[in-house]
């Protein structure tokens, strides 16, 4: 389980642990807990509780590693069927006073309002339209489990911003990627 889906699902559990031993009546990450919850919900948080809290504690597996390389066939068409090949993906998107630029593991704004002071985003993931990144430092006031969420679109176009839980997302300013 990647780490920050285990360390999720150790304060899910926590939290609903917490739930089933009190009972309610506090508050946490802004969120009010009402007091007086009744037996059967008190006996659902702790059995989900406690799945929670265990797959957050397994250990992560490793997939094997194979012991050779499978035998090469010569002469042998492949029948599989092709796939699309994925869009050529640029290390520099520019927009109209500033750009993103990736830096090894993560990305860089240059941002055009604050001179100097760059912002960092860790690359969530990819799809065919987007590159998704977030930066940790940044999250909705008061909630520091909704960070701050950017796609830039491969091909270019409008970059986006949203907070999670729902995203919805907003337009920022127009990419172009810079290909070598």
């Amino acid at each position: 389980m990647p780490q920050n889906l285990s360390i999720a699902a150790f304060v899910l559990g926590a939290i609903l642990l917490l739930v089933a031993i009190v009972g309610g009546g506090f508050k946490l990450f802004g969120a009010e807990i009402p007091s007086g919850i009744s037996s059967g919900n008190r006996k659902a948080a702790l059995i989900f509780g406690l799945i929670f809290f265990t797959l957050a504690l397994l250990p992560e597996r490793q997939k094997p590693e194979p012991s050779s390389p499978p035998p090469k066939v010569e002469n042998q068409q492949d029948i599989r069927p092709s796939s699309p090949r994925p869009p050529d993906v640029a290390d520099v998107y520019v927009h109209p006073t500033g750009s993103f630029e990736r830096q090894g593991e993560v990305w860089v704004e240059y941002p055009p309002y604050a001179s100097g002071q760059n912002h960092r985003f860790k690359e969530a993931r990819r799809d065919s339209e987007f590159i998704y990144l977030y930066d940790e430092t940044r999250y909705e006031e008061g909630d520091p489990v909704r960070v701050f969420y950017l796609r830039l679109p491969i091909s270019g176009g409008m970059s986006e911003w949203s907070y999670p839980n729902p995203f919805q997302w907003q337009s920022l300013y127009p990419v172009t990627p810079k290909l070598h």
